[in-house]
Order: C-alpha cells, then structure tokens, then sequence
C-alpha cells in the first residue's frame, strides 16, 4: 500500500478521501512501436486558425534569411533589424502622394475596410513619394471583388483603386545591390515605380535583379511595356521570370516616418527560411512573442502560413508553462509534460505542412517565455515517456483546466464514448481560495448587482425583513451584473456607480467568479436568442421566453436543453458553451430571472414574464406596482431571488473547459496536498492507461 502524506494543515474533504484510494506502484516501460518526433513543426498563423498578410521578425543577434527546399536551406542574406515578410499576391494600390501625413491619414481610413492597408516609400522623379496599398489576396478576381466593396464607402471616394499583381518586367541583373540601385534610379526616375528582388542565379550565387512595374494580368504587362518604351526608348528589357524563388525589397512606413524592410515572396511555391544566431525569434504579430528554433513562412490555401520548427523535446518545455504555471508542483508539470508530449504525437501532421497549431484548439504554446527551470526539468525528467491504451496505441490524452469538482464522461461533450475517459471526481476548489467576497446588493431604486466585500462596510441596521444594510467606502463604486471584475472591455459592464452615502441591502454573498465556480449574465432574452440562432444548428422561434436544462450527463453537464420547449440543435453537447453566450464549462444551472409563477389562494398557478403587471398589497391591505422594476421574493429561510422586468437569464456553473481526461487544477491538488506522483495523476484520470517510453 502507498501511505500518503499530507504537506501542511489540511481538512480532508470526503471527495480528498475518494481520490487518496490505494493505486499500484507503476514502472515506465519500453515500447518500440510507440512514434517519436525529433523536431516538430508548430503553426503560428495558417488558413484554418486565422492568418495575416504580413509577419514581423526581430532578435536580438543576427537572422539569416533564405530559401527552404525539401530538408536543406541555403542563406540568401542576413539582418539584425526587424523585417517583414509577406507574399507576392494581388494588391489594391490605394493611394500615393508625397505628403507622409496625407498618406497616414488615408491608411487610418483603408484600414477600417481591408485586412491590412500597408503604406510604402519609395523615390520618383527624385521625389520620395507614399503609395498605400490594400491586401493580400490570392486570386485577381478576390482582389476585383474588394476593389468594389471599397469604391462603394462614401469615406473612402478620391481613392484611385487599381488592382496591382506580381507580373513584372525586368531591367538588368547585378552581382552587387549596388549597381541594381544605380539601375533603379534610372527607371524611378523616368516615373515608372521598380523595386529590386534578390535572388540566386544559375550558379546558386545571390545576384540582384532590378524589376520595372507591378501588373495584375498579361494586358496590364503589355501596358506598362508601351509605357516604359515611351518613357526610356531603347531600353533593353525582358519579362521576369516570376516563377523562380526571390524576396522583392520594398520599405514599408509609418505615421512617423519609421521605415521597416519589407521582402515580398514568390507565394506560388517559396518556401522563406529565417533562423536566428541568437538563441529566439519575436514575432511581432504574435503578440511579441519570442521562440526557439526557426521559422517557415509560405503561402498555405492562399493565405501567409508561418510555422515554427524547433526540436520536439524543447517545444514542450513551453507548452508545460503555458499550460500551467511553473510554479506549481513538480509532479504535476510532468503529468502535463507527458500529456502534451502523447497529444501532440497523437495528431500526426494534422495541418499537412505543420504538426499541430499554437492555439487552445490543439495546446496553447506561447513562446520560451513561458518556459521556467521547473517546466524544463519536467520535460527533460520524462523525456519520451507517452501514454498508450492496452493494444499500445497512443491515447488522446485531453485536459482542461478545471473539471468543477468531477470530470467528463466523452459522451457528455462529443457524443461518443471512450473506454480510457470516464467521470471521475476531481480534488479542482483551489482556484476559489484566498478570493475575496462579492455581495449582492439591493439599489434604493430597486436595481441588484454585485460589488466586491472590501468596497462596502457594515452598518450593523438590518432593513425589515432581516437582510443587512451596508455602505460604499468610497464613492463612485461600481455596482457588477455578474460578481467579478472582468478582463475584457464591455464584458460585465457596471449597471450603476453608487456613493459613500447609499444604503445598500445585502441579500447574498458568494465568492468571486474564477474557474472553478463562477457566475455570468443577466443577458436579456434578445441578447440570448440572438446568440442561440448564431450558433445553433437551427434557429428558435422568438419572442425567448424560457431556457431550460432538459438532460444532464453522468457528471451533470448539460447535453440538452430547450428554449421556448423546443430543444436547441447543437452538434454535440459541449457546443452548449457557444450556444449559452461562451460559457466556462457546460456544468452550469440557468436561472430565469425573467420568468415567475404566482401561486393563488385557490391553488390556481399564473405565469408571468418581464413587465407583466403586478402588484404588491401591504399588511393594511393598501397597494403599490412593483412593475417595471426589479422583484424580490423571500423564502423562510431568507434567501432570495430577483425577478427583472425583462426575461433574461443568469448562468451558475462550475469548471472551465470541456472537462475531459486529467483536469490540470486536480492535477495540481494531487500532487501538492496528496503526494501523488505525476504516473498516479495520468493514471487518476486516464484508465486502463500505460506509460511507454
């Protein structure tokens, strides 16, 4: 048997007496038909998890740049500057002018419209001249598409919309850049816009060829040969090949001047190679976040893909601190080390030209700053340790962060059952400790919400049903639908500010949302059929009256429910959280706050919704309306329930997440008060499992 002991003061729970059950003692073992992976290779943009039309790159040392070709790459030029990449697509030329402000000002209104409205330099006819472009898009006829939308916004008329592409003439072929840009000045100079695109030549050497013009199509080709005819006769020139591999050098500017070197690919079939001398690279449109290894930039489905290569081993080391916090337990970083590793072996190339994305649709891998001396030790402890079923096949090992005090059963989130996952309690309360209070107060005017324990004080006065009177500490406090202070902009939006001054009636105290328990709403019953018809996979007929749980699952997560009586088509149960305005987890109850039955003195029971017309009769029997505003009812044992004056529903749930396979918060709760080691956490929540090296 495997004594447990408890670290610290501890008040052992029944579910902490559940899960302290004896397991076996496990011992890793060798599996030769197990897959390995040496270097992975992870999407940071790519068309089916959203992409940009241009990405940015810094390190601190140097970054070769070049071409990418089956397993071998070869440098074509290196900067220690922030550049930027984008592919060689259709664009739509906005704008040009030599004033910098007018140009900005135009490129603050484009952006409103378009993906990305870029702003470049350049010199013409001696003058430094901004041209504003709008992009990228991958077919001519996409780019002629949004060339209308644009020409149709009354804010956007005096824009000279033309359609450009990456059909170009060439002008000459240099060994030096500089001789190419003594050749474009020649041509800038005649009026004609050129730009120089290095490349290599027939004997791999890097050489510099100037290009003249940027056409969509053959016609415009022809167009800008005549052109170039009239303006420098006798002018040798030739169509580029545009098939080849380069990187076409344009300066992108800002508002202020600053300039950033901007190469432009083939984006038929160039692959473009950057690979740092430091130890990471940043990516600016990746919210700064800096990585190991290398990077793959291409054209994927039409559209920029950017994938990050580093070896397998080394990319864990930052999914375990994304994943969880690296100053948890030890124990509990290596169940997740061994979880991330099985689950990203798990999906082969599931994006065909990249393993596996850095986004939560997979697992979240934000970059070597996530990465500590503890999620580094957890990896390299476990290294190559994964997780099989019983014929020795990799599992799918989901988590989530939190379970909400009992994990999943399959069918209860995808509608299909999996023998290695099943409901289990989870020790997942953590989250909620040390949490402040919120009460929920009572306005003079009637209105309820929440505000946070330590912004009000005790009177000591209890109003005459027995509920106690409290006052702000301050003034211009914020009364909260929903008892928590939200991380987003217009997400749980003040309802009233009130003052040292105000009586306020408490009339219940809960603790602050967080992933373990949580409360969110009211939304109003047009804020919930609108998303409902958004989302569901069929549309509810409105005005929404009422919103039920019609079943709940093994571990009472909600796998059906009906609005107005008809049940809300969703494609698997946990698409509830979508369906209920993104809910935390589909644990939840729903509380109808604009829906009450009135019971009469002959039993006979009335259903009201929203502003129905009621009234309250005072002990002399005199009357008041009490509608249009919030209701109050009070039981016996002096709790209470707010009707509003319109439907509208509120959301109690517990967890956060789909609560599938190891909850990551009764990982850490195993490991820190209940000494078990990371091999009884995955085997806590995987059954039936082996860990095979």
């Amino acid at each position: 048997m495997i004594n447990r002991k408890l670290k610290g003061l501890l008040v052992v729970s029944c579910l902490v007496l559940i899960l302290s059950a004896v397991l076996p003692i496990f011992r890793v073992q060798v599996h030769a038909a197990v897959p390995s992976l040496e270097n992975i290779r992870v999407t940071l943009f790519i068309s089916t998890r959203g992409s940009v039309p241009a990405v940015t790159f810094q390190s601190k040392g140097a970054m070769e740049i070049g071409l990418r070709q089956g397993e071998s790459t070869s440098k074509w030029t290196s900067s220690s500057q922030a550049f930027r990449l984008s592919a060689d697509q259709f664009m739509i030329k906005a704008w040009e002018t030599s004033d910098l402000q007018q140009a900005a000002a135009a490129q603050t209104k484009l952006k409103a419209y378009v993906p990305e409205a870029f702003l470049f330099s350049s010199s013409k006819q001696g003058t430094t001249v901004y041209s504003l472009y709008a992009g990228m898009y991958a077919t001519e006829q996409a780019a002629e598409n949004a060339k209308s939308l644009l020409a149709q916004k009354a804010d956007l008329q005096g824009y000279d919309f033309q359609i450009t592409g990456a059909n170009r003439l060439l002008a000459g072929t240099y060994a030096s850049i500089e001789e190419a840009k003594s050749r474009l000045a020649a041509i800038t100079n005649a009026g004609l816009s050129g730009a120089i695109a290095l490349h290599p030549n027939a004997e791999g050497k890097i050489v510099y060829s100037v290009l003249v013009g940027e056409a969509a199509n053959d016609t415009q080709l022809s167009q800008l040969h005549a052109s170039l005819a009239e303006k420098l006769p006798g002018e040798a020139v030739q169509a580029w090949n545009a098939a080849q591999p380069y990187l076409l050098l344009r300066t992108s500017v800002d508002a202020q001047a600053a300039v950033t070197v901007h190469y432009f690919f083939n984006a038929a079939n160039q692959k473009v190679w950057i690979a740092p001398t430091d130890t990471s690279l940043t990516v600016k449109e990746r919210y700064n976040r800096s990585y190991r290894g290398n990077m793959e930039v291409s054209v994927f489905e039409g559209q920029l893909a950017v994938i990050n290569e580093l070896p397998f081993e080394h990319y864990l080391y930052s999914v375990v601190g994304t994943e969880m916090s690296g100053s948890w337990p030890l124990e509990a970083l290596k169940a997740q080390a061994v979880a991330a590793r099985t689950f990203a072996l798990s999906l082969g190339t599931k994006y065909q030209i990249a393993h596996i994305s850095d986004t939560t649709y997979d697992q979240a891998y934000y970059g070597n700053t996530r990465e500590t001396t503890s999620t580094i030790q957890a990896v390299d402890d476990t290294k190559g340790v994964v997780l099989v079923d019983g014929s020795g096949q990799l599992i799918n090992p989901l988590y989530s962060s939190n379970a909400g005090g009992m994990t999943a059963e399959p069918t209860e989130v995808w509608g299909n059952d999996v023998p290695y996952l099943e409901s289990t309690p989870s020790p997942d309360s953590a989250p909620g400790e040390g949490l402040l209070d919120w009460y929920r107060v009572v306005l003079s005017d009637g209105t309820t919400g929440f505000i946070r324990s330590d912004l009000l004080r005790d009177t000591g006065k209890e109003n005459a049903v027995g509920f106690p009177i409290y006052q702000p500490t301050d003034n211009n406090v914020n009364v909260r639908p929903a008892p928590y202070v939200p991380y987003i902009q217009n997400d749980n939006t003040p309802v009233a500010l009130v003052n040292a001054s105000d009586q306020l009636t408490v009339i219940e105290t809960v603790k602050e949302s967080n992933v373990y328990n949580w409360v969110r709403g009211p939304y109003t019953a047009d804020e919930m059929l609108s998303v409902i018809n958004r989302t569901a996979n069929s549309d509810i007929s409105g005005p929404l009256r009422s919103l039920t749980v019609s079943e709940r699952g093994t571990s009472g997560r909600v796998i059906e429910m009906k609005a107005n009586g008809q049940k809300i088509d969703v494609s698997y149960p946990d698409q509830y959280r979508s369906v209920m305005n993104g809910l935390l987890s589909t644990r939840f109850e729903v509380e109808e706050t604009g829906r009450y039955t009135v019971v009469g003195r002959d039993g006979a029971v009335t259903e009201f919704y929203g502003n129905s017309s009621l009234y309250a009769v005072g002990p002399s029997g005199n009357t008041e309306s009490i509608s249009g505003r919030d209701v109050i009812a009070v039981n016996e044992q002096l709790e209470a329930r707010v009707y509003s004056p319109q439907v509208a529903f509120r959301f109690i749930g517990y967890g956060f997440g789909h609560g599938l396979g190891m909850s990551q918060y009764g990982a850490k709760e195993l490991a820190e008060f209940m000494g078990y080691d990371y091999k009884e956490i995955l085997e806590y929540y995987y059954k039936g499992i082996k860990l095979v090296k």
